[in-house]
């Protein structure tokens, strides 16, 4: 809806497209989308009963401008020389992140059962992070989701 009225204003030629005002309502309203996959991680966490702040951080990790500036970059990424990541932007991308926010609810339902409570606050997060967080980077869309899967049969 504002996209709209932004149009007509530029139509009706009430702001111009390079004015500081354009530009505040276009970030604005872009900012929705762009972080779409970190509201989307969030709202997929509650409704897959896992954590969504994990969720949400997941996303944010994703996307951070590190790792868009190794996406722009276009220069190979290697995790000690091991895992290969594949550079992919998540800004504005929805399938990934919902495929990896349903890997951790599978991943926290078997280590909540397999972590006895005295150290399940600390250790769980930790083990979820590290198992299937270089896969949540490294491996974009289904073929992330059938590496994370995988690696929960390999558990």
């Amino acid at each position: 809806m504002v996209k709209a009225v932004l149009a007509l204003l530029v139509v009706f030629h009430i702001i111009t497209n390079d004015s500081q005002t354009y530009i505040l309502l276009n970030m604005c309203t872009d900012a929705i989308f762009y972080f779409l996959p970190v509201l989307l991680a969030y709202t997929s966490a509650n409704r897959l009963k896992c954590n969504p702040i994990l969720a949400a951080s997941t996303a944010l990790i994703m996307m951070h401008p590190t790792w868009t500036g190794l996406v722009a970059a276009g220069d190979p990424v290697r995790f000690f020389e091991l895992m290969r990541f594949q550079l992919v932007s998540y800004g504005n991308r929805v399938i990934p992140i919902i495929l990896i926010i349903f890997v951790q609810s599978c991943l926290e339902r078997w280590l909540n059962k397999e972590i006895p409570k005295s150290v399940n606050l600390v250790y769980w997060r930790l083990y979820s992070s590290c198992r299937s967080g270089w896969h949540r980077v490294a491996q974009p869309g289904c073929q992330g989701l059938f590496c994370c899967c995988h690696q929960l049969a390999l558990l």
